[in-house]
């Protein structure tokens, strides 16, 4: 039985955060493959985020919680 996927705004921002790391960054830092890892599951999954930073989910704002079904 599949499960709904629900994001409270903690998890979205650090959603966020490894996509702006994968595309803008991706230094090397402590964590680097865990942020990238993330962040390519999170494209994967139908998010982006734009040139100023919103985060967006299969062309929406993502806002406060994300269900996903």
């Amino acid at each position: 039985m599949k499960q709904d996927l629900v994001l409270d705004e903690r998890e979205l921002k650090e959603i966020q955060h490894c996509l702006y790391y994968r595309g803008n960054l991706a230094h090397g830092t402590v964590g680097h493959n865990l942020l990238m890892l993330v962040g390519k599951m999170a494209e994967a999954m139908g998010f982006e985020i734009d040139q100023t930073g919103v985060m967006m989910f299969d062309g929406s704002d993502v806002v406060k919680e994300l269900i996903i079904k």
